[in-house]
């Protein structure tokens, strides 16, 4: 069961608002981070092979 969050004034609700978008921004920003880091990974295997096959 979720507990609800009682909020004492419409300034610390809009924070609390302005906290989980961070969170989420952070969350965006380390998934892409992820996905950059698999391509750069998949470049430099390519990369290898190519310089093996010479």
């Amino acid at each position: 069961m979720k507990t609800v969050r009682k909020f004492n004034s419409f300034e610390e609700l809009k924070a609390s608002e302005k906290g989980a978008e961070n969170y989420e921004l952070s969350l965006m920003k380390h998934e892409k981070f992820q996905e950059v880091l698999k391509q750069i990974y998949s470049i430099s295997v390519q990369q290898k092979k190519n310089n093996e096959s010479k």
